[in-house]
């Protein structure tokens, strides 16, 4: 499957959950319609999507099958994405002590839970467009600088 962008992916996503007409993926999405008309066409011509009468169905159900290195490179795209259009991203580079250390995983754990307790509850209920992306996660700092000279 090719890399897809986040318009695309949201697109798939609104489908999912049932075919639509073009004017019910325009609100639900909020993807304006002549991009959104562009986007369609791309995404029939790569089989994903298909229209019948005047509605349109997802094709490939099997979206989040992907490989590790096309999950890995659209993580890299959403992530990319998210920091382009978010003005309040928050990073930092903190020593913690073992104590400090405990409760971050603890906080973390939380915050795991939690996202995963919303999503279940609200997994259809509401349109495409207002769902939160929320962004958390942490690695030591020399991971981050093996990975950024390919040295894994």
């Amino acid at each position: 499957m090719k890399n897809l962008l986040t318009a695309e992916r949201a697109i798939l996503e609104s489908l999912s959950r049932s075919s639509k007409t073009m004017g019910e993926i325009e609100c639900d999405t909020g993807i304006m319609h002549a991009t959104l008309m562009k986007i369609i066409d791309e995404l029939i011509a790569t089989n994903l999507i298909k229209k019948n009468a005047e509605h349109y169905i997802l094709l490939c159900h099997k979206i989040e099958e992907q490989s590790e290195v096309e999950l890995t490179r659209e993580k890299k795209r959403l992530v990319a994405d998210f920091i382009d259009s978010t003005p309040n991203v928050h990073i930092q580079k903190v020593w913690l002590t073992p104590y400090e250390r405990i409760i971050f995983d603890q906080l973390m754990d939380k915050l795991d839970h939690f996202m995963k307790h919303v999503k279940g509850k609200r997994e259809n209920d509401l349109r495409t467009e207002f769902q939160e992306v929320v962004l958390w996660g942490h690695s030591p700092y020399q991971e981050l600088i093996r990975n950024s000279l390919n040295l894994g």
